[in-house]
């Protein structure tokens, strides 16, 4: 069962994702990676609190590169492309931290 504080996290978190890869890629500072690192740091308290596994980890990595596909295709900002290169590249880091510690329980 989903219950509203999950559905609150998520939302949560992929409005920040949209907000920084859309609204503030035109200021890449450090803020940016302030928000990079908050956003990661929150997907990890979402993956805690609510035990989401590796998989699921990499399910939005996969959502992020074909949208990243996408829009490399279609568009001509590419500092909002490269950023979402960058949360790709964060994701796959975490998804293989994720299973590497899910091995090591197992």
């Amino acid at each position: 069962m989903v219950n509203e504080l999950q559905v609150l996290l998520i939302s949560v978190f992929f409005l920040g994702y949209f907000a920084d890869v859309f609204l503030f890629w035109q200021k890449l500072d450090w803020g940016s990676d302030i928000r990079l690192f908050l956003l990661a740091g929150l997907w990890i308290l979402i993956g805690k609190m609510f035990r989401l596994t590796s998989i699921a980890t990499f399910k939005i990595t996969l959502v992020f590169l074909l949208i990243l596909s996408v829009f490399f295709i279609v568009t001509k900002d590419y500092p909002a492309v490269e950023r979402m290169a960058s949360w790709v590249y964060i994701f796959l880091v975490i998804g293989v931290i994720q299973q590497f510690l899910e091995s090591r329980k197992k």
